[in-house]
């Protein structure tokens, strides 16, 4: 999920090229995504003085959601109410469903999904097909379908975000992707092999060139840091090596 400083990561990804691929799973090839966001949801100025918050959870690995989780808790709205909670991931909005506030104006809501399919009790199942990591924003709306509540332009509290990806060329290219990041300090790198000898190949960063490397006697090459990455960790979404001339993708990965 991401704040605006959103709280999700954005799903605007094109689609890779038959020239590249991210590894298929199996022995050897790593692929998994560890997502935690606390964020507050802030009053919108219909009913002045609410406030809640939000954490939310992934696991994701070979493509698969191991498990995930996202809480919500609200106070100072009207009391034994009921209220809708919509999120927005990249595609639309998605109705999550309704609860009602106590005699103090309050409710906690706890979501999960896991890989086994069973809800545990006092917990509710997330709609099949629902991931929190791609989610925008997230509305609480009284009954005239108006937002009291909201992620939307809200700065997380805590982030952490954590990729390892094994990537592979067409040609016989493979690559590592390392990414390690929390609201201070993003580590990425890159390592590809089996590429051209001595050559120039160009890193690019959600769609933009970011900077030129050249492989090795080897063919290999190792990119420590990336300078366009946005400030940001969680717009991050796509990840490339192409060759020199930045027309032709020999490693690619979308993200999460």
């Amino acid at each position: 999920m991401k704040m605006n400083t959103k709280i999700a990561l954005v799903l605007g990804i094109a689609a890779l090229t038959a020239a590249t691929a991210t590894a298929a799973p199996g022995h050897g090839n790593v692929d998994s995504v560890h997502f935690a966001i606390k964020t507050p949801l802030v009053d919108t100025g219909v009913e002045p003085g609410s406030s809640g918050s939000i954490s939310a959870n992934e696991v994701r690995n070979h493509g698969t959601i191991d498990n995930q989780k996202l809480d919500v808790s609200v106070s100072g709205l009207s009391q034994n109410t009921t209220y809708d909670l919509v999120a927005t991931p990249g595609g639309g909005t998605v109705d999550l469903g309704t609860f009602d506030t106590d005699d103090n104006g309050k409710a906690t809501l706890h979501f999960v999904t896991s890989k086994n399919g069973k809800t545990p009790k006092n917990k509710i199942a997330l709609p099949d097909g629902f991931e929190v990591a791609t989610v925008t924003q997230l509305d609480v709306l009284n009954g005239g379908s108006a937002s009291v509540l909201t992620t939307d332009g809200s700065t997380p509290t805590s982030v952490t975000y954590s990729v390892k990806r094994t990537l592979t060329g067409d040609g016989g290219e493979t690559g590592k992707l390392q990414i390690n990041a929390n609201t201070k300090k993003t580590k990425f790198s890159l390592t590809a092999a089996g590429l051209q000898p001595d050559t120039d190949y160009t890193l690019f960063i959600n769609g933009a060139q970011d900077e030129t490397v050249t492989s090795d006697s080897k063919g290999k090459l190792n990119i420590k840091a990336a300078t366009t990455l946005p400030t940001n960790i969680l717009d991050l979404n796509s990840v490339e090596l192409r060759d020199s001339t930045g027309t032709i993708v020999i490693l690619s990965t979308t993200l999460p």
